[in-house]
């Protein structure tokens, strides 16, 4: 999947812009990937959207698969995340 390949590699280099529109189309071509929905989700949360990170990270635990345990690590950490963010008065 070339598009998770150009995610990945925006994503370490911190460009997380071209990371996004990278997992978003491997979203749209592979709508049953969960590890494309994981890394949307991780790199929106990055992005400070905590609100779609969530949405992707459900996702991704929903469809399962291999990769489950991942997608449930990233779901946690988002809304520990969030809760932090919370509690310091942001999003």
């Amino acid at each position: 999947m070339a598009l998770m390949g150009s995610g990945n590699t925006a994503y370490r280099a911190g460009d997380f812009a071209a990371a996004e529109q990278a997992f978003r189309r491997a979203t749209v071509v592979h709508p049953r990937s969960a590890a494309a929905h994981n890394n949307l989700a991780q790199t929106l949360a990055d992005l400070d959207r905590h609100g779609e990170a969530l949405a992707e990270a459900r996702v991704a635990v929903g469809l399962g698969g291999p990769l489950e345990d991942t997608s449930i690590r990233t779901l946690d950490a988002i809304v520990s995340r969030n809760g932090r963010a919370s509690r310091n008065g942001n999003r």
